[in-house]
């Protein structure tokens, strides 16, 4: 069944115009980063990573474990509601399958080359998940457990 994509952000970041792949964009990873021509060797979904028989790099990634408490779907239910998803995907923390985070003291910031004012602070945690974060200082409460 051929789904159609629409490039979102990136050069290879799309979404598929399917409701079953509506939660996250589609990534993909090619076998030289650097080289737009080269041939396509990974996907990300979410949390999900596929490789096809191109691939050479690392197939495990270890990660902290205290980060699985934080892999979870939270809403803010304030006038505008906001919905985050976290993923853990080749050992990194992702916001919403694709911005990766990095932790700076009690907090995560997004990884990347351009500045940011965003952050978030994961809240306590009850049955080894957290129930709340902070984006931005507005609090958002988890909606699913994973």
């Amino acid at each position: 069944k051929l789904v159609p994509l629409e490039t979102r952000g990136g050069r290879d970041t799309f979404l598929a115009l399917h409701p079953d792949f509506s939660r996250f964009v589609c990534s993909f990873g090619r076998q030289n980063a650097e080289d737009p021509t080269s041939p396509v060797v990974e996907l990300g979904w979410g949390a999900e990573w596929f490789t096809n028989a191109r691939y050479t790099g690392p197939t495990t990634f270890p990660h902290p474990p205290e980060w699985q408490a934080y892999v979870g779907h939270y809403c803010d239910m304030g006038p505008r509601i906001r919905s985050l998803r976290i993923v853990i995907r080749k050992g990194r923390l992702l916001m919403d399958g694709v911005t990766p985070l990095r932790a700076q003291g009690d907090v995560f910031v997004a990884d990347s080359s351009e500045p940011t004012a965003e952050w978030l602070r994961f809240g306590e945690r009850v049955n080894g998940c957290c129930m709340w974060l902070q984006a931005s200082g507005r609090t958002n409460w988890r909606v699913t457990v994973p």
